[in-house]
């Protein structure tokens, strides 16, 4: 038996010591929740997020300065969102929000709604297209205890959009640029879209399962 858990689901109450060690093998996305999980099991190999580069379009082109930048995620996550609003209003910059359900984001700035505020639904489907029609993305991390256990599969689903993802304010001033973004670009998309494919997971998987049949036999 193989268990693949993505969020630390310890912190819920969930007896994990117990799951865990009833398994041949646990799969992780990130490093840190692999690291706590080897307290209790020798066998935990980390695959990441990835994803089917099949079905992202291609990437944006950036040419013109920002005037739109998106945050997306489920709606309960919006308030790492929060600092960042003065900033957005201060740039004078679009705010597109997908998620879930519209975490009115707004309300923690000052300006009218209206004038730079748009809410849509999160939907696989047009997921990589809605991005798109945002300069670049702005998810700073969280400072909650799960955070640091969060994978970067937003921060990929960005990047493979064609878009940057900026952290801190610093960042967001240096977005605001089209020839960074593009710079951003030309040194990272490549990279990004070899390491983020699909099918090293099924590699991995593939290798993994094999490993416990064979100890099994």
């Amino acid at each position: 038996k193989i268990l693949d858990i993505c969020d630390p689901d310890w912190l819920e109450q969930y007896p994990i010591v117990e799951t865990v060690q009833a398994m041949d093998a646990v799969v992780c996305p990130t490093q840190k929740i692999a690291d706590f999980i080897g307290q209790f099991h020798n066998r935990v190999v980390v695959i990441p997020d990835r994803f089917d580069l099949d079905i992202i379009p291609e990437p944006k082109k950036h040419l013109n300065k920002a005037r739109t930048v998106v945050w997306f995620g489920y709606s309960h996550n919006a308030e790492n969102l929060k600092p960042a609003i003065p900033k957005i209003e201060d740039l004078n910059l679009n705010l597109l929000i997908i998620s879930n359900d519209d975490p009115i984001a707004n309300r923690w700035g000052i300006r009218n709604h209206e004038e730079y505020y748009t809410y849509k639904k999160y939907e696989d489907e047009t997921i990589y297209q809605l991005l798109q029609t945002a300069d670049f993305a702005i998810l700073p991390d969280g400072v909650r205890p799960h955070d640091v256990f969060k994978s970067n599969n937003k921060t990929i689903k960005a990047n493979l959009a064609g878009i940057p993802v900026a952290k801190t304010a610093e960042e967001v001033d240096l977005y605001m640029e089209a020839a960074e973004r593009q710079k951003w670009f030309d040194s990272n998309y490549a990279n990004i879209r070899q390491e983020y494919d699909v099918r090293n997971s099924v590699k991995q998987y593939e290798e993994l399962i094999n490993e416990v049949k064979n100890q099994r036999d």
